[in-house]
């Protein structure tokens, strides 16, 4: 493929991936206000309506087959693009969405608990790869401004691939707990663990590279969820614990905390991009 045929791809696949995302979302949120509503309705049998409404449950459907087309079509002019990183990215949100179909379609578990969990996550995936790519995509080129010399002991390069896998973690601790398989304690502390790593990443970037715009932006991105995301944490988690799950706005919290969570994912993925891409010096030997 000549380069103009590429940036032809390109320039189609961007308000692609911008809708495929934004069905994705659509998706993942009617998907936790379903949990949610269903264990409102288990403390107030009033909300049943709510937990089984069929508009909700068409709407998911149908968004969900709308959603595995789009990937298809995405991961193929991904493909065609040429760009390696945003084809990996639809490619592993493609891979996910197969996995989801299997799951919840031919290969039915004995606990449907863990059919819910393992949607969830997947859910999370699919958002996460399509957003970072549609992003990465509609930024342009990871080679349009300078790399920058980092230097010092803290592994940036190495840290930044590795906080994607840990927020994944949480996600699935946290899809765990919401499914009452696990207590809160295991995603509590990794909160702690995921929280502090990204936000050191973010800091330490915005005080070496502060000028870099693509950096900056990334690590402001990054720590700015990662607050609201332990802000509403805690909020569920209070909210629970005094006994106000059944009421409307711990269901406002509750989707809104599963939502950030898909918006971490993605921060922590254009994040680990743009470090390796950027990022030069003592810290990214290190990597």
């Amino acid at each position: 493929m000549t380069d103009s045929q590429g940036k032809q791809t390109t320039g189609a696949l961007r308000p692609l991936l911008l809708f495929s995302s934004c069905v994705a979302l659509f998706v993942l949120v009617v998907g936790a206000f379903k949990t949610s509503a269903t264990i409102w309705a288990q403390l107030n049998p009033a909300y049943q309506p709510l937990a089984q409404s069929t508009v909700l449950t068409l709407g998911h459907q149908h968004a969900g087959a709308l959603l595995l087309f789009l990937l298809v079509v995405c991961a193929w002019f991904a493909r065609k693009s040429g760009d390696r990183i945003i084809w990996w990215l639809n490619a592993a949100a493609l891979s996910a969405g197969l996995c989801e179909l299997l799951t919840v379609v031919v290969v039915p578990l004995r606990n449907a608990t863990y059919i819910a969990s393992a949607h969830a996550m997947c859910g999370h995936v699919i958002f996460a790869c399509l957003a970072a790519a549609a992003i990465i995509a509609i930024t342009g080129s990871r080679h349009t401004e300078p790399p920058v010399a980092i230097s010092g002991g803290f592994p940036l390069v190495s840290l930044a691939v590795w906080i994607p896998p840990l927020v994944l973690t949480q996600v699935v601790m946290g899809a765990f707990y919401r499914h009452d398989l696990w207590s809160v304690v295991p995603h509590m502390a990794g909160a702690m663990v995921v929280a502090f790593l990204f936000v050191s990443e973010g800091v330490i970037l915005l005080q070496k590279a502060p000028e870099h715009r693509l950096l900056s932006r990334a690590a402001t991105w990054g720590i700015t969820v990662v607050i609201v995301q332990i802000s509403l944490g805690i909020a569920d988690f209070l909210l629970r614990l005094l006994d106000f799950q059944d009421s409307m706005v711990w269901l406002i919290v509750s989707v809104a905390h599963v939502t950030v969570a898909a918006l971490v994912f993605t921060a922590s993925i254009c994040l680990a991009v743009s470090v390796r891409a950027y990022v030069r010096g003592t810290s990214a030997h290190s990597g």
